[in-house]
């Protein structure tokens, strides 16, 4: 069997908002980060990373309960750039690479009600993985995960640059627990 090396480059998104509907609400941070995977002897391993993050001032204060979740508070908005400022950059940092992320879904619907579409690009969601490779976990949340599986970070849960690095940690396990499959098991999942 040959195994050559591969490489393959993605980003791992993820986005906090003011709340959950993305016709309502706005981008209040986003984080990307650009990695680089390679696969040798059988494993994959982040060989390269560039990461951004930004948070984005609403135009508008943020509720308490949103910043009790993200720990993103008004007093650190107010002299952040509007969206509109920093769409462009974003969109070409995106570019279109693969998308990962966990309930990435939800963070592709944001960005495309704030004019970037990025639908048409491959969207790899570590939840989904999760629900398949994962299902003895009794939780599928990102940090549970996390700490079920020995990840740390010092960004903090959720906050966007935190979920990123945890979720390219996650996707690369579960990289790894696809290529342990044996081709059965692996065309059960297809």
């Amino acid at each position: 069997m040959n195994d050559s090396p591969k490489t393959f480059t993605c980003i791992v998104l993820d986005l906090e908002t003011t709340w959950l509907s993305p016709e309502l609400d706005t981008i209040i941070e986003i984080a990307a980060i650009k990695i680089t995977i390679w696969k040798a002897d059988g494993t994959w391993k982040i060989i390269e990373q560039d990461e951004r993050s930004m948070l984005v001032n609403p135009g508008y204060n943020i509720t308490e309960e949103i910043s009790l979740i993200t720990h993103i508070t008004n007093d650190m908005l107010t002299d952040k750039p509007k969206w509109e400022e920093v769409c462009e950059r974003a969109k070409e940092f995106l570019g279109d690479y693969p998308i990962v992320g966990h309930n990435v879904l939800f963070d592709v619907a944001m960005l495309g009600t704030h004019d970037i579409d990025i639908s048409k690009s491959l969207i790899l969601d570590t939840f989904e993985l999760s629900e398949l490779l994962s299902s003895e976990v009794p939780s599928l949340n990102l940090w549970f995960l996390a700490k079920h599986y020995g990840y740390t970070t010092d960004k903090g849960e959720h906050r966007a640059l935190g979920d990123t690095e945890v979720c390219a940690q996650l996707f690369i396990w579960y990289l790894n627990m696809l290529e342990e499959l044996g081709e059965t098991e692996r065309s059960i999942l297809r």
